[in-house]
């Protein structure tokens, strides 16, 4: 060893180990990126001619898909940009994906159709939105022994607005590929397990209640003072007929409106239920047993 040392500096011998991880990087992103590319091609099909992207990558250690610079071509508006998609796993083999857990960053939408209506562009100003600038995030699995469609995470976050993030189970889904023709022609059949909404708010309450006052012809405050006195009378009646859960609702929105920050609700059924189900349903403590909903604001 004492003779290697001197014969090849450890420098050099560190050098070459460098060289050799960054060639094997280069080659990795080159094979990685024609894959990528390749399998992108296929799962758009004939929708190709409609959706251009940039640059696809693989992350070497987490092997995360990054997808950078699409384009979504609109009929007679802007093309709708998306910054990049991040995929951590996607089913390309199937027409109607099993399993999905992909993040859409950047989502740039254009208003410049709503905004030719004078009226609309009127109402869009108050909310302080010029454009929309969002992130998407679809994380699902189907499990076919349950016929049961596992939504892990559904979130759509807008900037300078909110985050709605919503979570379910969706049972009596026999096979992925007839569930779009399933909630066409027969939504009724498709069973709710737990759900769930969770709402953080970004300052888009506040403008939306300045664009109802301007709407009522009535200052902010006046408008939420005659709202709040509404639902606090709606509150104490609820309290006064024991209308526990009403009561949970009044007041949970009455905390809302007050300090708009973070709104939840939420089922749990004891047993899969469908609409249709819940439409025979006859009495309201039977539905509210059967669905055993809860709602919170903070």
């Amino acid at each position: 060893m004492t003779i290697f040392k001197k014969e090849i500096p450890v420098q050099v011998i560190r050098l070459f180990f460098v060289a050799l991880i960054i060639i094997a990087l280069v080659a990795f992103k080159m094979i990685s990126s024609s894959m990528i590319k390749a399998k992108i091609d296929k799962m758009l099909g004939n929708a190709k001619a409609y959706v251009t992207y940039g640059s696809a990558s693989m992350d070497f250690f987490g092997f995360d898909v990054h997808v950078n610079d699409i384009r979504i071509m609109v009929p007679n508006a802007k093309p709708i940009i998306v910054d990049e998609m991040v995929v951590k796993s996607l089913d390309t083999e199937n027409a109607v994906p099993r399993y999905m857990n992909v993040k859409l960053k950047g989502i740039q939408t254009d208003l410049a159709m709503l905004r030719s209506n004078p009226e609309m562009a009127a109402k869009l100003d108050v909310l302080n939105l010029k454009d929309i600038n969002s992130n998407i995030t679809i994380n699902y699995t189907f499990e076919k022994d349950q016929q049961m469609i596992n939504v892990k995470d559904l979130t759509l976050k807008v900037e300078k607005a909110g985050t709605l993030t919503y979570k379910t189970k969706l049972y009596n889904i026999v096979a992925m590929e007839y569930f779009p023709m399933q909630i066409n022609l027969a939504p009724q059949t498709i069973k709710f397990g737990e759900t769930s909404l969770h709402y953080e708010d970004d300052s888009f309450m506040e403008r939306w209640t300045k664009l109802k006052a301007q709407d009522a012809n009535q200052s902010v405050d006046g408008y939420k003072q005659e709202h709040l006195k509404t639902m606090q009378a709606e509150l104490d009646a609820a309290k006064a007929n024991s209308q526990s859960y009403e009561a949970l609702v009044d007041q949970a929105m009455i905390t809302f409106m007050k300090n708009p920050k973070v709104f939840d609700f939420s089922i749990a059924p004891k047993e899969p239920v469908s609409l249709m189900m819940l439409g025979t349903v006859k009495t309201r403590d039977d539905v509210l047993k059967t669905l055993n909903p809860k709602v919170s604001a903070e």
